[in-house]
């Protein structure tokens, strides 16, 4: 009469017992779990298996009626998050094992972010609304925007999708002919997970009326100027556009 094992526990790498979902551990990290199972006489089989694919684990460990048998999982992906790994034990091939299982959950970096306007030029003194969106992150990222020269950070209303793992902020941005040519930087870092954030950068062109202003010839001093004495003046034109008739 065969004995069958008793229902085997699942254990972290400091020896706690999980529950049916671990986690969130960081991505990039490596994860112990310790699969353990008590018997009376005929020591039974353990395996870890993830779905229908048997894993590659430590060997099994038999001390005082009970066995163990590590899975270590090094340098956690994206692949790893939610997938649930099983341990199975079996007295032999004829008996149906008995299994334990654990779901992994995983905080991600974001794998993208994208700055979309409905416009390709921008007029001084309209308003107009940026969009960023980032996705990938969990949980998901925090979103900044960045103008190039004045580093100056600019406050946008923000939005979180956590079912999607996605991110939305949509910039309220009036239009100033001293933005033409500014990189405006969107950024997405998880706020969890720190490290260098990833972006995506827009190049503003911003159209405006001439600007005009007029000064005295660069050779002429104002001081020495005399009656009688030619002078002249230059105009000078700011606009975007470039100014075509003066």
């Amino acid at each position: 009469f065969t004995v069958p094992p008793g229902k085997p526990v699942i254990m972290d790498g400091f020896g706690h017992r999980v529950k049916t979902v671990v986690g969130p551990h960081d991505e990039g990290n490596d994860v112990l779990f310790s699969c353990t199972v008590t018997y009376e006489k005929e020591p039974p089989t353990m395996s870890w298996w993830t779905g229908t694919q048997i894993l590659k684990s430590g060997a099994e460990l038999h001390m005082d009626g009970v066995l163990r048998r590590d899975l270590l999982i090094r340098n956690l992906t994206r692949l790893h998050h939610d997938m649930t790994y099983t341990c199975n034990v079996a007295n032999n091939n004829f008996t149906q094992p008995i299994s334990t299982s654990v779901k992994l959950t995983l905080n991600l970096q974001p794998i993208y972010v994208n700055i979309s306007s409905a416009f390709k030029s921008f007029t001084s003194g309209q308003k107009y609304e940026i969009y960023c969106k980032s996705g990938g992150s969990i949980p998901p990222a925090t979103l900044s925007w960045w103008l190039e020269t004045r580093k100056q950070y600019i406050q946008a209303w923000k939005d979180n999708d956590v079912r999607q793992n996605t991110s939305v902020s949509i910039l309220h941005y009036t239009a100033d002919r001293m933005d033409n040519g500014e990189l405006l930087h969107c950024q997405a870092i998880n706020p969890l997970l720190g490290g260098e954030p990833i972006q995506n950068t827009l190049k503003l062109l911003v159209t405006y009326r001439p600007v005009i202003r007029i000064s005295l010839g660069d050779r002429l001093n104002i001081r020495n100027i005399k009656e009688r004495d030619d002078i002249f003046f230059e105009c000078h034109i700011d606009s975007n556009p470039e100014a075509k008739e003066i």
